[in-house]
């Protein structure tokens, strides 16, 4: 019997939890369409280590290829109470194994025990420099900074690959240069842009287009660029700048645990991708087929 794959390319997304810690949603966030914090709910450890299990004997992707990138995303994945025990479950099964946080439950004793725990990358959003633009654009407390800087820099200096992103909006699309400064004044080589709706969720007839993105940044017909697919990446003083457009579609696979057992997310046209409801063993068969090993 022929198998079919579980990804859809060497990228995973590990949903660890739906909640997060920013009190209000941040303008751009796709949590609407998740369970929220009104009863949030937690990978199980028990799940994480089946899920890495089935990962280990069905990791190829439709291009033959193992997993070369595992994220662990939420909501804010740092704020499952046992993170650093569900990072240790994945421990090796990707050649770069990060998390997507906004920072704010980290210090540099946190950072330390995810990295021992099998963390080699970090990535921070960070949407805006501006107190004043805080509430326009992600809801972040701005006591926060302060702190969130160190975590960066922190991470950056025990790991040398801190990664920075940011979503674009037309309210902050002005502070791409010095979002960009930041990076170069503090060694942090790898930043990322994505456009995003300013209008109804998902509306990118709204969004801040590459171009808009590109004139904020101090490139000359000199800078190299490259494209990867449809997005442009930038060699500018040291600093790989990667600008992203709107995101209208799904270009990883996303595991979930539920209530219910695990989620498998299969990408769409959309961001907003198919999902079913069903135990592992369950997922197993619609992969695979009826046969277990």
């Amino acid at each position: 019997m022929e198998k079919k794959s579980l990804l859809i390319n060497d990228r995973v997304h590990i949903l660890t939890t739906p909640k997060c810690n920013i009190p209000k949603l941040c303008k751009y966030c796709y949590n609407e369409r998740q369970e929220l914090n009104a009863d949030p709910f937690f990978m199980r450890e028990e799940s994480a280590q089946q899920i890495r299990e089935f990962l280990d004997k069905h990791n190829v992707n439709v291009s033959g290829k193992n997993v070369g990138s595992l994220s662990f995303s939420g909501g804010e994945p740092t704020t499952h109470p046992k993170f650093t025990n569900i990072v240790k479950a994945f421990k090796g099964l990707g050649s770069n194994t990060s998390v997507i946080t906004n920072g704010i439950p980290l210090n540099r004793n946190k950072i330390e025990k995810l990295i021992e725990a099998g963390l080699t990358q970090f990535q921070f959003s960070v949407d805006t420099l501006l107190q004043e633009n805080t509430k326009l654009v992600n809801h972040r407390f701005p006591q926060d900074k302060k702190k969130l800087f160190d975590c960066i820099n922190y991470s950056n200096q025990l790991l040398g690959n801190t990664k920075l992103s940011a979503v674009i909006l037309n309210e902050n699309l002005f502070e791409i240069g010095e979002i960009f400064n930041y990076c170069r004044e503090n060694g942090i080589t790898d930043l990322m842009f994505n456009a995003f709706s300013t209008g109804d969720w998902g509306n990118i007839e709204q969004t801040p287009t590459i171009e808009d993105m590109a004139r904020e940044l101090p490139i000359t017909d000199n800078t190299p660029k490259r494209q990867k697919q449809d997005r442009y990446v930038y060699d500018i003083d040291g600093v790989e700048v990667t600008l992203n457009p709107p995101l209208d579609k799904v270009t990883f696979s996303q595991i979930r645990d539920t209530k219910n057992g695990a989620q498998v997310f299969a990408p769409n046209k959309s961001w907003t991708p198919i999902d079913f409801n069903a135990s592992f063993e369950e997922a197993h068969k619609l992969f695979n087929g009826t046969e277990k090993e």
